[in-house]
């Protein structure tokens, strides 16, 4: 009885994996609210599957944003 939404920005990886998947999926960062808040709607749960894993990252930033802000 749920709804479910994918929110990825397919940075990485494609869209192919998605194929047959019943539910909405939207292309946008996580973290730039304005891009997808409209399309989505209320949001009870999140499952945050994204992370930046590439030990070789530097900008301890960035790794911030995706990887706990997000």
């Amino acid at each position: 009885g749920w709804r479910v939404v994918v929110l990825d920005d397919f940075s990485v990886g494609t869209f192919e994996n998605l194929k047959g998947f019943p539910g909405d999926c939207v292309a946008a960062d996580f973290r730039d609210l304005s891009a997808w808040t409209g399309r989505v709607g209320k949001v009870d749960a999140v499952f945050h599957q994204a992370a930046i894993t590439d030990t070789t990252v530097m900008d301890q930033k960035l790794m911030m944003s995706v990887n706990v802000d997000g």
